[in-house]
Protein backbone atom coordinates (compact mmCIF):
# COMPACT_ATOMS: atom_id res chain seq x y z
CA UNK A 1 0.00 0.00 0.00
CA UNK A 2 2.85 2.33 0.78
CA UNK A 3 4.58 1.68 -2.52
CA UNK A 4 1.59 2.95 -4.42
CA UNK A 5 1.30 6.06 -2.33
CA UNK A 6 2.71 8.94 -4.32
CA UNK A 7 2.89 11.28 -1.38
CA UNK A 8 5.67 9.80 0.79
CA UNK A 9 5.33 12.53 3.40
CA UNK A 10 2.28 10.75 4.80
CA UNK A 11 3.70 7.22 4.68
CA UNK A 12 3.66 6.11 8.30
CA UNK A 13 5.68 2.99 7.54
CA UNK A 14 8.77 5.14 7.25
CA UNK A 15 8.67 6.35 10.83
CA UNK A 16 9.44 4.70 14.16
CA UNK A 17 8.17 5.75 17.57
CA UNK A 18 10.68 7.18 20.04
CA UNK A 19 10.56 3.95 21.98
CA UNK A 20 11.80 2.02 18.93
CA UNK A 21 8.52 0.24 18.26
CA UNK A 22 6.99 0.49 14.81
CA UNK A 23 4.32 3.10 14.22
CA UNK A 24 0.82 1.85 13.58
CA UNK A 25 0.54 0.54 10.03
CA UNK A 26 4.32 0.41 9.71
CA UNK A 27 6.51 -2.41 8.45
CA UNK A 28 8.58 -2.54 11.63
CA UNK A 29 11.71 -0.61 10.70
CA UNK A 30 13.95 0.16 13.57
CA UNK A 31 15.09 3.69 14.23
CA UNK A 32 18.79 4.04 13.68
CA UNK A 33 20.69 5.72 16.38
CA UNK A 34 21.74 9.08 15.11
CA UNK A 35 25.10 10.36 16.06
CA UNK A 36 25.34 14.01 16.68
CA UNK A 37 28.05 15.66 14.66
CA UNK A 38 31.18 16.38 16.55
CA UNK A 39 33.14 19.51 15.98
CA UNK A 40 36.79 18.98 15.30
CA UNK A 41 38.85 22.02 16.17
CA UNK A 42 41.20 23.29 13.48
CA UNK A 43 44.81 22.58 14.26
CA UNK A 44 46.68 25.56 15.55
CA UNK A 45 49.26 26.77 13.08
CA UNK A 46 52.50 28.45 13.83
CA UNK A 47 53.04 32.04 12.63
CA UNK A 48 55.36 30.75 9.89
CA UNK A 49 52.72 28.35 8.64
CA UNK A 50 50.09 31.13 8.77
CA UNK A 51 52.36 33.42 6.73
CA UNK A 52 53.03 30.59 4.30
CA UNK A 53 49.28 29.97 3.86
CA UNK A 54 48.67 33.69 3.45
CA UNK A 55 51.41 33.95 0.82
CA UNK A 56 49.96 30.91 -0.96
CA UNK A 57 46.52 32.56 -1.05
CA UNK A 58 48.02 35.81 -2.34
CA UNK A 59 49.98 33.88 -4.98
CA UNK A 60 46.87 32.00 -6.09
CA UNK A 61 44.93 35.27 -6.23
CA UNK A 62 47.76 36.88 -8.22
CA UNK A 63 47.77 33.98 -10.66
CA UNK A 64 44.00 34.25 -11.07
CA UNK A 65 44.28 38.00 -11.73
CA UNK A 66 47.08 37.47 -14.27
CA UNK A 67 45.08 34.76 -16.05
CA UNK A 68 42.03 37.03 -16.08
CA UNK A 69 44.05 39.93 -17.51
CA UNK A 70 45.58 37.69 -20.18
CA UNK A 71 42.15 36.40 -21.19
CA UNK A 72 40.75 39.93 -21.17
CA UNK A 73 43.58 41.19 -23.37
CA UNK A 74 43.08 38.29 -25.78
CA UNK A 75 39.38 39.12 -25.99
CA UNK A 76 40.20 42.78 -26.67
CA UNK A 77 42.71 41.82 -29.36
CA UNK A 78 40.16 39.53 -30.99
CA UNK A 79 37.47 42.22 -30.96
CA UNK A 80 39.95 44.78 -32.28
CA UNK A 81 40.85 42.39 -35.10
CA UNK A 82 37.19 41.90 -35.97
CA UNK A 83 36.66 45.68 -36.06
CA UNK A 84 39.67 46.11 -38.34
CA UNK A 85 38.46 43.32 -40.62
CA UNK A 86 35.00 44.91 -40.81
CA UNK A 87 36.52 48.29 -41.67
CA UNK A 88 38.76 46.70 -44.32
CA UNK A 89 35.77 44.86 -45.81
CA UNK A 90 33.77 48.10 -45.96
CA UNK A 91 36.66 49.91 -47.61
CA UNK A 92 37.17 47.05 -50.05
CA UNK A 93 33.47 47.09 -50.93
CA UNK A 94 33.64 50.85 -51.59
CA UNK A 95 36.77 50.42 -53.72
CA UNK A 96 35.11 47.66 -55.74
CA UNK A 97 32.09 49.90 -56.33
CA UNK A 98 34.38 52.74 -57.43
CA UNK A 99 36.29 50.37 -59.73
CA UNK A 100 33.06 49.12 -61.34
CA UNK A 101 31.87 52.70 -61.84
CA UNK A 102 35.21 53.68 -63.35
CA UNK A 103 35.16 50.69 -65.72
CA UNK A 104 31.66 51.61 -66.91
CA UNK A 105 32.83 55.20 -67.47
CA UNK A 106 35.87 53.91 -69.39
CA UNK A 107 33.67 51.79 -71.65
CA UNK A 108 31.33 54.72 -72.29
CA UNK A 109 34.17 57.12 -73.09
CA UNK A 110 35.95 54.56 -75.28
CA UNK A 111 32.78 54.18 -77.32
CA UNK A 112 32.47 57.97 -77.64
CA UNK A 113 36.12 58.32 -78.69
CA UNK A 114 35.68 55.51 -81.19
CA UNK A 115 32.75 57.36 -82.74
CA UNK A 116 34.40 60.81 -82.63
CA UNK A 117 37.78 59.76 -84.01
CA UNK A 118 36.94 57.04 -86.50
CA UNK A 119 39.22 56.84 -89.55
CA UNK A 120 36.45 57.75 -91.97
CA UNK A 121 35.45 60.79 -89.93
CA UNK A 122 39.06 62.05 -89.70
CA UNK A 123 39.57 61.53 -93.45
CA UNK A 124 36.39 63.44 -94.34
CA UNK A 125 37.35 66.26 -91.90
CA UNK A 126 40.84 66.54 -93.46
CA UNK A 127 39.43 66.62 -97.00
CA UNK A 128 36.87 69.25 -95.99
CA UNK A 129 39.72 71.49 -94.74
CA UNK A 130 41.79 71.14 -97.90
CA UNK A 131 44.21 68.44 -96.81
CA UNK A 132 45.19 65.59 -99.05
CA UNK A 133 47.23 62.40 -98.62
CA UNK A 134 51.01 62.87 -98.52
CA UNK A 135 52.98 62.42 -101.70
CA UNK A 136 56.56 61.21 -102.07
CA UNK A 137 57.95 64.57 -103.13
CA UNK A 138 56.84 66.13 -99.82
CA UNK A 139 59.36 64.11 -97.84
CA UNK A 140 62.83 65.61 -97.33
CA UNK A 141 65.69 63.81 -95.63
CA UNK A 142 68.54 65.75 -94.00
CA UNK A 143 71.97 64.37 -93.42
CA UNK A 144 73.47 66.32 -90.53
CA UNK A 145 76.86 64.62 -90.90
CA UNK A 146 77.59 66.31 -94.20
CA UNK A 147 76.47 69.70 -93.01
CA UNK A 148 73.20 69.96 -94.95
CA UNK A 149 70.92 72.76 -93.91
CA UNK A 150 67.41 73.78 -94.75
CA UNK A 151 67.21 76.69 -97.17
CA UNK A 152 63.65 76.31 -98.36
CA UNK A 153 60.71 75.09 -96.37
CA UNK A 154 57.33 74.70 -98.10
CA UNK A 155 58.34 77.12 -100.77
CA UNK A 156 59.53 79.84 -98.37
CA UNK A 157 63.21 80.67 -97.87
CA UNK A 158 64.57 79.93 -94.38
CA UNK A 159 66.90 82.48 -92.76
CA UNK A 160 70.08 81.37 -91.00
Amino acid sequence: MASYNRNAAYDSSRYVSPAGTPMPGGQGRQKEESKSPTLVPAPKLSPQELRKKKMMRITMLGKAVVIFLVLLSLAVVKLNGKVKIDRAQNQLFQEIQLLNETQREHERLSAQIGIMYSTDRIKSFAEANGMRPMERNQTFYLDCKTGDKVVNYLGNPVAD
